[in-house]
């Protein structure tokens, strides 16, 4: 395995370099092996203590005589093929992230066109409310303002103050 010499590792038992529980789904796997094979997913332990993810590929070899054949296997590292699937799957959700981001800016854009023209439409609405109340209000105050020259005994009592507070 990792940093181990080659002699050390080939022709040796790989359940060595297993976890207790990777083991023991290789020895059932071991068991039901037959000739057309079976694969199983694991990770190997290195003197290091790091990991390194394989297949182990097995089958049963021919053999003749009344013992149990022995099974064949390969180890196949994982590593360069788990690598370019993250990056696939990384690629892929960036993708996705970018089409997300491409429609919330659609939408922002959409809804800033409708606020901007509800504004507009306020503004004209505000324009068309003040220029129709102006000659009103400028004939109300021209109006009070007659009757406030008028000379003050000619008034009733109290509606000067209200002249003044309609002015």
């Amino acid at each position: 395995l990792v940093q181990r010499p080659l002699e050390t590792v080939i022709g040796g038992s790989v359940r060595r370099f297993l976890s207790a529980q990777d083991g023991a789904a290789l020895r059932l796997l071991v068991r039901r092996a037959g000739r057309t094979g079976s694969k199983i997913q694991v990770a190997l332990h290195a003197a290091d203590g790091s990991t390194l993810p394989v297949q182990i590929s097995l089958r049963r070899l021919e053999r003749k005589g009344p013992h149990r054949a022995p099974v064949g296997l390969v180890v196949t590292d994982l590593t360069e093929s788990r690598r370019a699937a993250h990056q696939a799957e990384t690629a892929r959700l960036d993708a996705q992230v970018g089409a997300h981001a491409a429609e919330l800016e659609r939408r922002v854009d959409e809804r800033t066109a409708q606020l901007q023209s509800a504004n507009r439409e306020l503004e004209s609405f505000q324009s068309s409310v003040s220029h129709d109340l102006r000659a009103p209000l400028r004939h109300v105050t021209g109006f009070s303002q007659i009757l406030l020259d008028f000379p003050a005994a000619q008034l009733p009592d109290g509606a000067r103050d209200y002249l003044l507070k309609i002015h």
